[in-house]
């Protein structure tokens, strides 16, 4: 992953993936950015396209987790994180990229996750 970190400890990968810049999230992870990396509020890259409803960019990482380990990639979906951002759009808390999602309303990238194998027993978190 690359050394340079922003606020809160992000990554361009985490700021590419929350703004939705689809070629530069691939041009990061071809060029060996971490999917796995997580900001100061334990939020990676797949959970900020997921709060920030970037549908083509959650396509992107969940393809590039395909090749993954099954451990591994297991890990990134169900893994929790705070929201990345303080206000009250989408409330406070620490939730799976799939609970964020659909708190959200972001009803496509809620079915990609659950496709992708998202673990769908932290429904309840999502309230």
């Amino acid at each position: 992953d690359h050394p340079l970190r922003f606020y809160e400890n992000r990554t361009l990968l985490m700021l590419a993936c929350w703004r939705g810049r689809s070629r530069v999230v691939s041009l990061l992870l071809s060029n060996g950015a971490s999917p796995y990396s997580r900001d100061d509020r334990g939020a990676t890259p797949l959970l900020m396209a997921s709060w920030a409803g970037q549908t083509v960019v959650v396509k992107l990482l969940l393809q590039q987790l395909e090749a993954a380990t099954k451990l591994n990639r297991q890990r990134l979906l169900d893994e929790k994180g705070g929201s990345p951002m303080t206000s009250s759009c989408g409330g406070r808390g620490s939730k799976t990229a799939l609970c964020w999602a659909e708190r959200k309303g972001f009803h496509g990238i809620v079915r990609l996750l659950e496709r992708a194998g998202a673990d769908t027993s932290h429904r309840g978190d999502a309230a």
